[in-house]
């Protein structure tokens, strides 16, 4: 008899630790879930008060790129001498070399602006950087401070948003005009001028 009281009891006793470890397991998921709620919405408060900041750019410069080298990791992205000849990948800590670029006119930029407000507000599923491996470049002057800057790839239909104190993330492009818009105002290579960082673009 006492040994049954003796198992029944460690029984209790076990089962009293698991209960104790789901229950805190639980509220650390809750705790984490909240968090990345909160994450998520003031992301989504900090794009659409970017894209409503930009309206009042003075200067827009659109960029063709070349191959990024994880060797050309800048110690200050946004020097003088790297944003005259590489373009910052953050996310990959990385460059790519710049191969044209661009500043537009008044009207350029009055066609590119509600696109690029579209797609810096409108959020996507399953951004990802499968490859990243970006044709194009934006950046995005308030005089003379840059206000906003990505890279673009249309092969993972992707670009990067850096974010206050988060760093940069990939984000999924959501407008179909974007790029056209884009490929427009900065063509594409054509085959007897392409580059290593013209190749990349298969077109949908």
């Amino acid at each position: 008899m006492k040994f049954v009281f003796i198992t029944v009891t460690l029984m209790l006793f076990r089962s009293g630790i698991c209960e104790a470890q789901t229950d805190g397991s639980l509220k650390i998921e809750q705790a984490v879930n909240a968090y990345v709620k909160s994450m998520e919405a003031s992301r989504i408060a900090y794009r659409k008060a970017l894209s409503a900041a930009i309206s009042d750019a003075s200067r827009v410069e659109v960029m063709l790129l070349g191959t990024i080298s994880r060797a050309n990791k800048s110690s200050d992205p946004f020097s003088d001498a790297d944003k005259a000849h590489t373009f910052p990948i953050l996310p990959y800590e990385s460059s790519a070399t710049i191969l044209k670029r661009k500043e537009l006119t008044a009207e350029e930029i009055a066609s590119l602006m509600p696109e690029l407000q579209t797609t810096i507000t409108s959020l996507g599923e399953g951004a990802m950087a499968v490859c990243h491996e970006p044709i194009h470049a934006v950046r995005v002057y308030i005089g003379e401070t840059v206000v906003f800057e990505t890279s673009i790839c249309y092969h993972c239909n992707n670009f990067y948003m850096t974010y206050p104190f988060d760093g940069a993330h990939w984000e999924c492009l959501t407008s179909p005009k974007f790029q056209a818009i884009m490929e427009k105002l900065m063509p594409f290579p054509k085959p007897q001028e392409s580059t290593a960082g013209s190749k990349k673009l298969k077109k949908k």
